[in-house]
């Protein structure tokens, strides 16, 4: 049974649900172990998920039904139950889809983000079947309900996205400035908090949607400043320079925000130093950890300037910090695809095939989990083009 477009999305939002209850902390031991069962049936048939047959799933369901009924108020039977309904809709049998997917609204109300993207998965299968008034009202269900939940925030945007789609330009403008006002509300009553960095990404999501390229700008550099000296200010940045690149144009405003970019990152990288020195008296421990947070500040910057280098084409800029990056994740797949994406860039762009050659090859030699056969393919590949 192939998943068709219409359905897509639903078993995206299945995917997430069976990711969020793998973890198993605390808790009944058979809980504990029944979910391990259920998770290694669900293993099972996303290894065969387009050909998977109606008893494939119902192996699965039983699995995850078996755990609800037998701890009801265990932390993760909400989204057990929450996965029983996504698994109904994805063989296409909705109405049962949408019987299960109320339950969670029903016995789990205190599990706000779960009954949110029941409501959502509810939603969605009244939109496949062109029923929006429905949708609508689940959708604006799950903002009144739950206004606290990633997925509520999400769906303002989400409405108008939907309003773009089907041509509506009347309706989709006033849907995204009723987002945008109703996200700017949020920045205001919750300041400096999770809530209000999500805000601001719809915020900016919003108009690059709409192609107001100047005012989004704008609102990246608001936001640079804002949380200058961290992972945020770089991303802004780089945004900024691929908007005027790309959709402005202004290449000195361009190369401005990239330089700019660089230059947070150069401040993360010297801010880190100095605080991991700064921790030397402490327990090794303290050490440790601290190092293994600022790193992941370095390497998300990097992961934004290397992006925006390869979109501005700055070649010889993206090599050198797909590099770094790669040094900073070592051994890691991360590690791995930015030495891979080196090897491309010094072949499709710079001409250098021999370069690209030894990239691959010190792959070979370093990393362990590597589709070996399609890396030695590209060796032979180019080592013949050589030839040429």
């Amino acid at each position: 049974m192939r998943i068709n477009d219409g359905r897509k999305i639903l078993y995206i939002l299945f995917m997430v649900s069976v990711l969020l209850i793998t973890g198993c902390g605390g808790g009944e031991y058979e809980a504990e172990k029944l979910l391990w069962q259920a998770n290694k049936s669900f293993a099972k048939l996303k290894e065969n998920i387009e050909t998977a047959a109606p008893k494939d799933y119902e192996e699965v369901i039983l699995a995850f039904r078996k755990l609800v009924f037998k701890f009801p108020k265990w932390k993760y039977s909400p989204r057990a139950q929450l996965t029983i309904g996504q698994l109904y809709a994805l063989q296409n049998n909705m109405s049962k889809a949408k019987g299960e997917l109320t339950k969670v609204l029903k016995e789990f109300p205190q599990d706000a983000n779960t009954c949110a993207s029941a409501l959502f998965a509810i939603g969605k299968i009244y939109e496949d079947e062109n029923k929006w008034n429905k949708a609508l009202e689940n959708y604006k269900k799950m903002v009144s309900d739950y206004p606290e939940t990633y997925a509520a925030y999400q769906v303002p945007l989400y409405i108008a996205q939907y309003y773009k789609s089907k041509n509506m330009n009347e309706k989709a403008e006033g849907a995204y400035k009723e987002a945008i006002e109703g996200y700017e509300k949020v920045i205001k009553e919750h300041p400096d908090t999770f809530a209000s960095l999500t805000a601001q990404k719809f915020i900016i999501a919003a108009l690059v949607e709409q192609k107001k390229w100047s005012k989004a700008a704008e609102y990246l550099q608001a936001r640079a400043n804002a949380y200058a000296g961290t992972p945020l200010a770089v991303e802004s940045l780089c945004k900024i320079a691929v908007i005027y690149q790309e959709e402005l144009p202004s290449v000195r405003q361009s190369e401005t925000a990239y330089k700019k970019a660089v230059e947070e990152y150069g401040k993360i990288q010297e801010e880190s130093r100095k605080y991991i020195e700064a921790q030397e008296e402490l327990d090794q421990l303290q050490n440790i950890e601290a190092e293994k947070t600022l790193k992941g500040y370095a390497v998300l910057s990097l992961k934004y300037i290397t992006a925006a280098a390869v979109s501005l084409r700055k070649w010889d800029d993206a090599i050198r910090y797909f590099r770094e990056l790669a040094d900073l994740s070592s051994g890691t797949p991360l590690a791995a695809q930015s030495l891979i994406t080196s090897a491309r860039i010094y072949h499709e762009q710079l001409d250098q095939p021999q370069k690209a050659i030894d990239i691959y090859k010190h792959l070979l030699e370093n990393y362990k989990g590597i589709k070996v056969e399609a890396i030695e393919e590209k060796i032979a590949s180019l080592r013949e083009a050589k030839k040429e």
